[in-house]
């Protein structure tokens, strides 16, 4: 085991974490998959309005690869399929029908899975739809099940603002996940790689006695729980890799689904945020609806955010969660301009430079609302950037390389090790508002189809 100090980074300090304890939401009336939220696939739909599904029965598949399906979370009917310009495919809602019927699958003990052959075990997680969990490196896209990958990666280290808390997800679902772990190991010829908070005393013992990984930890501000952040110093991915990720969630997800022989869609979401109407983790199932999630008691001037602060995507109220995401945060929206904006030496704004005096207060949380405090202007080189990256690139060369469509400068300023989520930080930093992020995935894009 080796333990990574991370000195780059930071960490937001933001009102509204939530609190180490956990609620069952109501069942959902509906629940929605949004093909989006599965990037580098090229949807097919598999059912019509007024179509009856099971749990687990395909709603859409991918074009290039028929063995990716995407599978309804909750028995019930097809009530809805939403699309966007063009047709391009959004959202399938699919409406209870209170009866919980799901696909069968063939049931393997935890310890049976460790002599199960791969193919078997393959086939199962794709029918299952449970294979959509995964994330491939490089390009953050849905991988090709058809390639043996040379790792995958865990990280049970949340550093993100209002994270979720890992103890809590995992309790009571420790059989589940070393279950889900002993499945991985038998996806890949290399190894399975488990990341954790170095020095945290309490953490569930799920993680600090799994068996059949590399355990490694990490000590740093955020984003060093990031997993793309940990593949760069444990085993950086190379042109030609095809590295796994997947999140505890999913693991567990994986476990049960041998374990009972059914797809298991739940999920642990830690609703947070200033404009919240409470804080803490709800028990609920993948797609559901923010109301059910959030108590439909959210405010009018709060915005919904499915994931963190600084990487999610937006919601309406009226929206449903992502597929990938264990978060959904709640902060107010900006109402009116302010007077001077960031001119003033506020002392109660957060800044990562000595712009506003708050520097004066480390341990002070700040409000933060949705407002820029700035509008886009010149790209100014302000070496910002490489203070809460902390890979060794060079992430302001990277963006105006891929600004200016340079593959070649792009693949050797490490466009293959990132992800969108990697450069998050910088967005809220940057003082010339360049939506890093965007950048980045239409970088990784291009890459993908011409380099």
């Amino acid at each position: 085991m080796a333990t990574y100090t991370l000195k780059k980074g930071y960490d937001l300090r933001i009102v509204g974490a939530p609190e180490s304890t956990i609620e069952d939401a109501p069942s959902p009336e509906s629940v929605a998959l949004d093909p989006r939220d599965f990037h580098g696939i090229r949807p097919k739909l598999a059912v019509k309005v007024g179509e009856k599904v099971k749990a687990g029965s395909p709603l859409f598949f991918s074009k290039d690869c028929e063995d990716l399906k995407f599978t309804s979370p909750l028995s019930g009917e097809v009530v809805e399929i939403r699309r966007g310009d063009r047709r391009a495919l959004q959202e399938i809602v699919v409406k209870a029908d209170g009866t919980d019927t799901h696909e069968e699958f063939k049931s393997i003990s935890s310890d049976d899975l460790l002599q199960t052959p791969r193919e078997t075990i393959l086939n199962t997680i794709l029918k299952s739809g449970m294979f959509t969990s995964f994330i491939q490196r490089p390009f953050a896209i849905v991988p090709d099940p058809t390639v043996v990958p040379r790792d995958i990666f865990i990280s049970a280290y949340f550093t993100g603002p209002l994270r979720a808390d890992i103890n809590v997800i995992l309790k009571g679902n420790e059989a589940a996940f070393q279950a889900g772990l002993n499945a991985l190991s038998k996806l890949t010829d290399g190894d399975v790689y488990l990341s954790h908070e170095a020095g945290k005393s309490d953490l569930s013992d799920a993680i600090t006695k799994a068996a059949n990984v590399k355990i490694n930890t990490f000590k740093g501000s955020h984003p060093a729980g990031n997993v793309g952040i940990q593949i760069h110093h444990i085993k950086p991915v190379k042109k030609g890799d095809s590295v796994w990720t997947i999140n505890p969630q999913a693991v567990i997800n994986i476990g049960k689904l041998f374990i009972e022989g059914k797809a298991n869609y739940e999920r642990v979401i830690a609703v947070a945020g200033e404009s919240a109407p409470f804080k803490k983790h709800i028990k609920t199932i993948a797609g559901a609806p923010v109301k059910t999630v959030a108590g439909n008691q959210v405010s009018e001037n709060g915005r919904c955010i499915s994931g963190d602060v600084l990487s999610g995507t937006q919601k309406d109220i009226s929206g449903f969660i992502g597929w990938h995401f264990n978060q959904l945060s709640i902060i107010p929206e900006i109402q009116n301009k302010e007077f001077m904006g960031w001119m003033l030496p506020d002392p109660n704004k957060e800044s990562f430079s000595r712009t506003f005096l708050s520097w004066l207060s480390p341990k002070k949380l700040f409000s933060h609302n949705t407002g820029y405090h700035g509008g886009v202007r010149a790209f100014v080189a302000t070496g910002e950037y490489e203070q809460v990256v902390p890979m060794d690139i060079f992430p302001v060369h990277l963006i105006k390389c891929i600004m200016y469509g340079d593959i070649e400068a792009m693949e050797g300023l490490g466009i293959l090790e990132v992800a969108p989520e990697d450069f998050a930080l910088c967005d809220y930093i940057c003082v010339s508002k360049i939506e890093t992020q965007t950048i980045l995935r239409d970088g990784l894009e291009l890459y993908r189809k011409e380099g």
